[in-house]
C-alpha cells in the first residue's frame, strides 16, 4: 500500500535536504518522490523552490505552472511565479544559499522586535531577498536605513522604531537584523519583514526597548515548509502604548534623549 507523501521518510529527507541548502539533494528527492506522488502539491513545490535555489530558472517556472494547473489558486506557486518574473539568472548568483538555523528566528522578549520596513527598493531587489538574509544597520541620525550584503537599500525602520534604536546606539547599545519573511502585498509591490536583535546594551540603557509581552516563538523558513501562517504584529498605536506604561525605569530613553540634547545645546554655545 502506497503512504502519502507526508508520512513518506524521502518526505522527511527532501524537506532537511532544503533547510541543509543541499539543493542538488533535494532536487533528486522531490523527483523521486514525484514518481510515486505525480500530483503532490507540496512536493511539486519543494521542487521549484529547489530548482530556484539551485539557479535553474527556467525549470522553477515550469514547476510553478505544473502546480498552478493542478490547483490554480495555490498561493505559494503565485507568489513565486511572480516573484520570479522579476529576476534574472544573474541575480541569483549574488544570493549564494546558506543552511538555516531555527535559532536565528528566536524571538526573546525584550530583546528582539519584528518589524515591517518602510520606504522599500525596488521589486527586482526585493525579489533577491531570502528568508534568513542578514541586513545592516545604518543609522543617520534619527534614521534607521537597512542594507543587504551587496550593500543595496533595502527599506527603513518605521519612525518610532528608528529613533529609539539611534538613541541606545549612541549610549552603546547594538543590534543585527535578517530578513524573517518576504511578502507579495498585491500585483505590484512586497512587503518586508525583519527581525531585529538587541545583540549587545550599553551601559547607560537600564530598560529594554522592546515590549516583552510577545510570546517565545521559533520560526524556520517559510517556503521550505510551506508555513502560510504569520503572528499578528502589533500596530504603531499598540506598541506606543505599551512603551508609554510608567515604571521605575520607564524614562531612561528619555533621559539619554535629553542628556544629548543638552551636549548638543552645549556644543552650539
Amino acid at each position: 500500500m502506497l503512504l502519502s507523501p507526508e508520512l513518506d521518510p524521502q518526505n522527511k529527507e527532501a524537506i532537511e535536504a532544503a533547510m541543509n541548502a543541499d539543493w542538488e539533494k533535494a532536487v533528486n528527492l522531490n523527483l523521486a518522490l514525484l514518481k510515486k506522488y505525480p500530483k503532490d502539491i507540496g512536493t511539486l513545490n519543494r521542487l521549484a523552490l529547489s530548482y530556484f535555489e539551485s539557479g535553474s530558472l527556467n525549470k522553477s517556472k515550469a514547476t510553478y505552472k505544473k502546480v498552478l494547473k493542478l490547483d490554480p489558486y495555490n498561493s505559494i506557486a503565485t507568489k513565486n511565479l511572480h516573484r520570479l518574473s522579476t529576476l534574472r539568472a544573474a541575480d541569483l548568483e549574488k544570493n549564494s544559499s546558506t543552511p538555516l538555523s531555527p535559532e536565528l528566528f528566536l524571538e526573546e522578549p525584550g530583546k528582539t522586535k519584528v518589524v515591517a520596513l518602510e520606504d522599500l527598493a525596488m521589486n527586482r531587489i526585493l525579489a533577491r531577498l531570502r528568508t534568513g538574509d542578514i541586513l545592516t544597520l545604518n543609522t543617520k541620525r534619527d534614521e534607521v536605513i537597512l542594507s543587504n550584503r551587496e550593500d543595496e537599500r533595502i527599506g527603513k525602520l518605521p519612525k518610532i522604531w528608528s529613533k529609539k534604536i539611534a538613541t541606545v546606539q549612541k549610549a552603546g547599545s547594538k543590534f543585527s537584523a535578517i530578513v524573517k519573511a518576504v511578502k507579495q502585498l498585491n500585483s505590484d509591490g512586497y512587503g518586508v519583514d525583519v527581525l531585529i536583535r538587541e545583540t549587545q546594551r550599553g551601559s547607560k540603557v537600564t530598560q529594554a526597548i522592546f515590549p516583552s509581552e510577545i510570546d517565545f516563538v521559533s520560526f524556520v523558513k517559510e517556503d521550505t515548509l510551506s508555513l502560510l501562517t504569520q503572528p499578528s504584529l502589533t500596530t504603531s498605536d499598540e506598541e506606543e502604548a505599551i512603551l508609554k506604561k510608567k515604571s521605575p525605569e520607564s524614562t531612561s530613553l528619555e533621559t539619554l534623549r535629553e542628556q544629548e540634547a543638552a551636549e548638543e545645546d552645549e556644543e552650539n554655545e
